[in-house]
């Protein structure tokens, strides 16, 4: 029994053929915990389940982890923090160009840190947090 986790570009070669150069495999969880990587006919052959049924489930999986890790990070104080410092500073009539990232870059590191810290949590990349 296999869980489907998502498509994952950055792993092209196949767990259970061998197969490289692949565009990219779907990550998969046995029951044991253990996660691999299977190129589209493997991974159809070993859940039993067409194409088209894989690729939504993958699709539903990180669009789920998505929802969490948004959930998180909207709550993060760090996000707080820079969101108060852009408007402190767009109050003080600084809206746009270096003033402004210079006025908020300590707030806006430490919450870049904190958007990265949780994406990694949930297996993303930094920039599909929604928020």
């Amino acid at each position: 029994m296999f869980t489907i986790l998502g498509y994952e570009e950055a792993v092209n070669s196949c767990d259970c053929c061998g197969k490289s150069e692949l565009k990219g495999t779907f990550a998969v969880q046995r029951e044991n915990g253990d996660i691999l990587y299977f190129g589209s006919v493997c991974v159809t052959r070993h859940t039993g389940k067409p194409a088209k049924q894989v690729r939504a489930e993958a699709c539903a999986a990180v669009e789920e982890r998505i929802r969490m890790a948004t959930a998180e990070y909207v709550d993060c104080p760090e996000r707080v923090a820079v969101e108060a410092k852009r408007e402190q500073t767009r109050l003080q009539g600084i809206s746009v160009g270096v003033a402004f990232r210079n006025a908020t870059k300590a707030e806006s590191d430490a919450d870049n840190q904190t958007r990265a810290l949780i994406a990694a949590k949930f297996g993303l990349k930094p920039y599909q947090i929604r928020a």
